[in-house]
């Protein structure tokens, strides 16, 4: 049993349901779930899949007063566009996101955005998770200042983050839009097990 600290939580066993009070549970398209490398979980093609969790309130402002993310993966390639979405809650401008980005000699970064008031931040990771092989990566990050740079752990080591943008104004809420995982509105769909 989940306390109210966890908003969603996806075990992705076969199903997107949340095992939270909160009952965020996610519908699917054209996701498959199969074993992975001794891991059960959801695989995304890579083109069209993906998990809307909806957009209930509990779900909003993850990351204001300081909130954390965490996501078992094994990534197939850098996803669609060279941008494998992972999860996101982000509309035309407003929200965030967490992806993969620009693959190479079979590694990929990670990417975090958060949309501000004026300018968003943006951080990356080095060429660090592998492709091909199943990866723990954590965030924490509290939007409540723009001083405030995410912490990205890869299998429980604290690894380097590049601020790409610094930050202007204050964190804008998600509002409406669902919270995604493993695809970005048809354009940065996951290519691999979540």
């Amino acid at each position: 049993t989940y306390d109210t600290n966890y908003k969603a939580v996806y075990n992705l066993h076969g199903n997107s349901l949340d095992s939270t009070a909160y009952g965020n549970d996610g519908t699917d398209t054209a996701v498959a779930y199969e074993q992975q490398n001794n891991s059960l979980g959801a695989v995304f093609n890579g083109s069209n899949s993906g998990i809307d969790c909806g957009s209930d309130l509990s779900l909003d402002d993850h990351w204001a007063g300081g909130g954390h993310l965490t996501v078992w993966m094994n990534p197939k390639s850098d996803g669609e566009a060279n941008a494998g979405s992972v999860m996101r809650r982000l509309g035309t401008s407003i929200g965030w996101f967490f992806s993969l980005h620009a693959g190479s000699g079979g590694f990929v970064k990670m990417r975090f955005l958060q949309e501000f008031t004026t300018t968003y931040g943006f951080w990356f990771s080095d060429l660090i998770i592998p492709i091909n092989e199943l990866t723990k990566f954590d965030i924490y990050y509290n939007s409540d200042s723009v001083n405030n740079d995410p912490v990205f752990v890869m299998n429980g080591i604290k690894v380097n983050v590049v601020e790409n943008t610094t930050p202007v104004g204050t964190a804008e809420p998600a509002g409406a839009d669902p919270l995604s995982i493993g695809d970005s509105s048809g354009s940065e769909t996951f290519d691999g097990l979540i």
